[in-house]
C-alpha cells in the first residue's frame, strides 16, 4: 500500500544543512516545469537506482521572508531511509560565468 506525505518542503530560499540555497527565480522555474507533472522520487539523489515513488502537486509558497517549494510525496516501492531528514529536489542547470571563464 502506498504511503503519502502531504505538503513536504522539497526546496527553499533558506540556507539548508548543506550550506546551499536556491534563488526565487530558480524555484519559480522549477515549479513551472513541475506544474501538472508526476516527478520521479529517488533516494539520496541516486538517479541510477529504481524510484521509490513520485512527487506531485508542486507549488511555491511564502515562508516568512523566504520562499519554499512544497509537494505531495507518494512512496509506492520500498521504504524511506530512516536516517534521512527530509526531501530535496535535484536537477541540472547551465552555469554561465561572465567575468572569468576559468
Amino acid at each position: 500500500m502506498a504511503k503519502q506525505y502531504f505538503d513536504q518542503r522539497i526546496a527553499s530560499t533558506h540556507l539548508d544543512s548543506q550550506g546551499e540555497r536556491l534563488d526565487l527565480e530558480t524555484l519559480r522555474e522549477y515549479c513551472a516545469f513541475a506544474n501538472g507533472r508526476r516527478l520521479p522520487l529517488h533516494q539520496k539523489h541516486q538517479m541510477g537506482e529504481p524510484t521509490l515513488g513520485h512527487i506531485e502537486n508542486v507549488r511555491l509558497v511564502p515562508d516568512n521572508q523566504e520562499w519554499q517549494v512544497i509537494g505531495d510525496i507518494t512512496i509506492t516501492h520500498g521504504e524511506l531511509d530512516p536516517n534521512l531528514k527530509g526531501f530535496s529536489i535535484s536537477f541540472t542547470t547551465q552555469i554561465i560565468v561572465r567575468d572569468n571563464p576559468e
